[in-house]
Formats: C-alpha cells, structure tokens, sequence
C-alpha cells in the first residue's frame, strides 16, 4: 500500500509541485524531474487512450490533457533494493493556469 512508499511518493510530488511553469518542453521536464528527484521519468509505450482525461480549465472550458508522463517510483520506505513498480502518471496544464502539473494517478503501473 501506499504506507510503504509514503517517502519517496511525497518526494515525487513535492518536486512535481516545484517544477518551473516556463518549462513547457515535455522531455526538459522529464529531465528536470530526473536531476532533482532521482527518479527515472518517461512517457508510456502503447495503449495511450486512458491517459488523455479531459479536464476542465480556469475559464470553464474543456481540454484533454496527456498525462502519458510518468515518474517511476522505484523504492520503498524500506530502501530494499527490490524492484517496485508504483508510478506517478502526470502531464503539463496549458500555458496561464493555476496549475501548472495535473495528476492523473499515483499507484501501480497503468
């Protein structure tokens, strides 16, 4: 359960909460994700459609959003050296919003 990686989960997300709004490049994200957390960061191979949410924006619109991006959390509170596959699927809001990163899941690989 999520008591296990409660650690290196508030990591992952407190370096997705400061990660720089003028970065609008996915894989200078990913980058910047990877330094600052050490976590391995990458987009999903196939089957893509589940992770496309349509979500409504700060002016009341609506926008699907990719949230193919993932942050692969690969240890526990332990640190055991054993192999996990929680992951944090996220993707990049539209330029002008109140929030720059949408969070589609944080669990087991999708």
């Amino acid at each position: 359960g999520i008591t296990d990686f409660s650690i290196p989960i508030t990591k992952a997300l407190t370096i997705l909460n400061r990660l720089d709004p003028a970065i609008r490049n996915i894989q200078e994200a990913m980058h910047w994700i990877h330094t600052e957390s050490g976590f391995e960061c990458s987009p999903q191979g196939a089957n893509k459609g589940h992770l496309f949410p349509t979500i409504q924006l700060d002016d009341g619109t609506e926008r699907q959003i990719n949230c193919e991006f993932h942050m692969k959390i690969n240890a526990s509170n332990l640190a055991d050296n054993l192999k996990h596959h929680s992951r944090i699927y996220f993707g990049l809001m539209p330029v002008g919003q109140c929030k720059h990163t949408y969070l589609l899941h944080c669990g087991e690989h999708l």
